[in-house]
């Protein structure tokens, strides 16, 4: 199980400010990239970062997300997570991302169904279940989102992740029902001690 500090900035200082907090222990962080279209927030420009100094996963919110594909490849991510919602050639991405050694995730909203993902699950290495306010730190974690890993675990052997609301009251009932990955935002961000946060979610499914 893998824990990944967020990273959901508007711009170069936010940016910055959240990779300083989590650098020094995060195993990896989780990028948000969004265009200001597919979400109400726009991040910072890509030609704007370059200085990732942790392995990272890249969630990339937008309406067309192979439009900035070529460059969110250049910065070498883990893992490349593009919406089910949004407009993407499925079959050609995920070829592109495997030609370039970088694993692929399906991130899927509240509203969209496993059964609606079915055609297209396994050409992904992972599925993250979306549980919060898209482009935003602190949102909920609904739990009765969970019946959703249930539902992947039984046609897939996908790796599940998780985004949205996660905390030291959560975290064991997420990976009870089937969460490998937590991507966490606000409760390791916002916290007086994002180090001490983070170990106390590690303790939690350790």
């Amino acid at each position: 199980m893998v824990i990944s500090p967020t990273i959901t900035a508007s711009n170069l200082t936010e940016f910055n400010n959240q990779l300083n907090n989590v650098k020094d222990f995060a195993q990896k962080v989780h990028l948000d990239l969004m265009d200001g279209v597919f979400t109400t927030s726009k991040s910072l420009n890509i030609d704007e970062i370059n200085n990732m100094v942790v392995p990272f996963d890249a969630h990339i919110m937008y309406l067309n997300p192979e439009e900035i594909l070529d460059q969110v490849l250049a910065l070498k991510p883990i893992t490349i997570v593009v919406q089910f919602e949004a407009n993407v050639n499925h079959q050609e991405l995920t070829s592109k991302l495997k030609a370039n050694a970088i694993k692929s995730s399906l991130a899927i909203l509240q509203q969209t169904s496993v059964d609606q993902i079915k055609s297209v699950i396994n050409l992904y290495d992972q599925v993250l279940i979306f549980s919060g306010n898209l482009g935003y730190q602190g949102g909920t974690a609904d739990l009765s989102l969970l019946s959703k890993a249930r539902e992947i675990r039984s046609i897939s052997n996908v790796q599940i992740a998780w985004d949205g609301g996660i905390n030291a009251e959560n975290i064991k009932s997420l990976a009870d029902g089937g969460v490998e990955v937590f991507n966490v935002g606000a409760y390791i961000q916002d916290s007086a001690n994002a180090k001490l946060s983070y170990q106390s979610l590690l303790n939690k499914i350790n």
